[in-house]
């Protein structure tokens, strides 16, 4: 239904939208209208958001090249790429992903009571049982802790952005013309397009089972081709800080999955 006045500043309406705030006149109140909301926002209601996971996919260093120097009128500013790649890989990974379940049998218990009983933390008896209560309920609880552990991993994620630009920085001492900030550039459309590749992997693996997992041969040449043409590096030095970057890369996962087991275990776990 269209307004005769804009609902949200009161100027009489003449078309559409509002002269004076722009707020469109007519005021939806349905569940389709959500979900068409949704589908706004995601895609930014025009092509750049098709126009830059094109790019991403195929030229992924001249995006980051072009929005470093300012050109960047046609494309999804990174960050927003970021988070919707981000919501899309949860979405599409929980709905493929089957459901995991622990289920232990009488042998593997008795493991796991003895592996309790010879785990010693001195003056602390009470740490020691806390620890057994916490790792049984998430023996006999573990969708309990997996949904914390859903929860969470998305905050986990974000953590990555600023590690990985922080590796460029000091993989690339001489690039001074690149600053921190153009570095996180290239890091946000570097885990964007990792985000695509698992999104990949997962609809795959639903059909082609082991054999999908060739996809993620895609993340190496993408990177070099995305370092390489970013940085003007030649192929050796490219290389180099690639087994760095990978090197450093699986630290900062496993410390992150580390922390996101031990946030599981304690929030999944309790009561």
């Amino acid at each position: 239904m269209r307004e005769a006045a804009c609902l949200n500043c009161g100027t009489p309406l003449a078309g559409r939208f509002c002269h004076d705030c722009g707020q469109r006149g007519e005021v939806h109140r349905s569940v389709l209208h959500l979900g068409a909301e949704l589908l706004e926002t995601v895609t930014h209601a025009d092509s750049r958001f098709w126009r830059t996971m094109r790019r991403l996919a195929l030229d992924p260093a001249r995006l980051s090249r072009d929005y470093i120097e300012g050109r960047r009128a046609r494309e999804i500013p990174p960050l927003r790429l970021f988070f919707v790649t981000l919501f899309l890989l949860f979405g599409i990974g929980s709905l493929t992903t089957s459901r995991f379940e622990v289920k232990l049998d009488t042998a593997q218990h008795q493991a796991l009571g003895q592996y309790l009983d010879a785990l010693r933390i001195e003056d602390e008896p009470e740490a020691t049982q806390l620890l057994r209560q916490r790792l049984q309920r998430a023996v006999d609880r573990p969708d309990e802790v997996l949904a914390v552990v859903r929860d969470w991993s998305e905050r986990f994620t974000v953590l990555l952005l600023p590690v990985a630009g922080l590796m460029l920085w000091l993989l690339h001492p001489t690039q001074r013309r690149f600053s921190l900030f153009d570095h996180m550039i290239v890091s946000i459309h570097s885990l964007c397009f990792t985000s695509l590749v698992l999104m990949a992997l997962f609809l795959a693996a639903t059909v082609a089972g082991g054999v999908s997992g060739l996809i993620l041969l895609l993340l190496p040449v993408h990177l070099f081709a995305h370092l390489r043409g970013v940085y003007r590096t030649g192929v050796v030095g490219t290389l180099l800080r690639m087994a760095v970057l990978a090197s450093a890369t699986v630290v900062a996962v496993a410390t992150l999955l580390l922390a996101l087991a031990a946030v599981g275990l304690a929030l999944g776990t309790r009561g």
